[in-house]
Order: C-alpha cells, then sequence, then structure tokens
C-alpha cells in the first residue's frame, strides 16, 4: 500500500458508513471482497449486508456487531449465529460514530494459529487498517472533509 482514501459507501439515516480504497484503485476493498468471495459463503455474505444496513438505517453503530482485534480501532464484524462463521471483515470504528469498512477474507481455520496475526491473509488486512488508522489520527484528517474533497494520502512503507 502506498496510498489510500476514503469513499462514503453507503449513507443511512443512523449513520454514514465509510470505505477504504487502496493505490488509486476504483473499487474500495470491502467490495473486492464481496465480488471475490465464492458462493458457498453466500448465507454469510448476506448476514453481513443486513447488518451493515440495519446499522446505517435502523441501530446505528453498536459494540455487540463487532470484536476488538487488539490494535487501534480495529474491529471485525462478528456473527453472533454462526460462531464458526469463516467470513472476517474488518474495519476502523471509531466510538459510536464512525465505521470505515476494509477488506476482508475467508478465514481457513486449520492454519493452528486461531487469531488474524497468524493468518497469512488476514494479518495484512489488519496490518494495513493499522496503518491507515495512525496516519488519519496523527495527521487529523478530517474525514467529511476528505471524502468530499476525494484526497489520497500516501503511507511510506
Amino acid at each position: 500500500m502506498k496510498s489510500f482514501s476514503i469513499i462514503k459507501y453507503l449513507e443511512g439515516k443512523k449513520t454514514n458508513i465509510y470505505a477504504v480504497c487502496l493505490d488509486d484503485s476504483t473499487a474500495c476493498e470491502f467490495d473486492k471482497f464481496l465480488n471475490s468471495c465464492p458462493e458457498e459463503f453466500n448465507e454469510e455474505i448476506e448476514w453481513l449486508v443486513d447488518t451493515i444496513v440495519n446499522i446505517k438505517d435502523n441501530i446505528g453503530i453498536r459494540d455487540g456487531f463487532f470484536k476488538d482485534q487488539g490494535i487501534e480501532s480495529i474491529h471485525r464484524f462478528i456473527n453472533h449465529k454462526d460462531k464458526k462463521a469463516s467470513i472476517r471483515v474488518f474495519c476502523l470504528k471509531w466510538g459510536n460514530s464512525v465505521i470505515i469498512l476494509g477488506g476482508g477474507a475467508i478465514k481457513d481455520f486449520t492454519i493452528s494459529d486461531n487469531a488474524w496475526q497468524g493468518h497469512p491473509e488476514l494479518s495484512p488486512i489488519v496490518r494495513r487498517l493499522a496503518k491507515i488508522d495512525k496516519y488519519i489520527s496523527e495527521n487529523q484528517v478530517q474525514l467529511e472533509e476528505a471524502v468530499e474533497n476525494n484526497s489520497i494520502f500516501y503511507i511510506e512503507g
């Protein structure tokens, strides 16, 4: 990742949902994940999309839909109905006011390390989000202004 931008992904009655685009891509990381997800995970994807729509229009951002990943503001969506859900979608969650969708991947339960840190597909997603979160915080990026201006931010490493 050399650069990123933030787009307004969904506008809602209760909250707006944002998403990350990397390296001048016209597709956000969340859409890339949705478009690459095998059909066998359609039920989990359906649950995730319904949850996001429910958050934006009906109930707002609530902690019960997320699991803190132990660094910065990074969380992942959790499906309480399916404890062995395979999809992992990560986001930046700033309190009960902002969600910025990141990427996602399918969790391989055969990998011995059950955490994202030991997973070759999940770890890079979380680490990129941590860099983005740190950049936004350290540079006091104004989210709405950045979205409105289609700002692109450059990150080293």
